[in-house]
């Protein structure tokens, strides 16, 4: 799990099955969302790092390419 504060309240998860979760809050609307992220593989990890004030997301992704599994940090 990882917790993205700005520009917005989102806590990430990863399940077992490689979907990536959110939950987003904003506060000033007093409004909770659930969000699915997919991709073409598998979601395995998931940090957030503040770069200039904001919090970006960095993921390991697993996918197969010409039959082999890679896996790469993408953001």
């Amino acid at each position: 799990m990882a917790y993205a504060d700005e520009p917005y309240g989102i806590l990430l998860c990863i399940r077992d099955d490689g979907v990536m979760l959110g939950l987003t809050y904003l506060r000033e609307h007093e409004v909770w969302g659930w969000h699915q992220h997919t991709t073409n593989g598998e979601f395995e990890s998931v940090a957030t790092i503040n770069e200039n004030g904001r919090d970006t997301v960095y993921v390991i992704v697993k996918r197969v390419i010409n039959g082999s599994t890679v896996r790469y940090i993408e953001r």
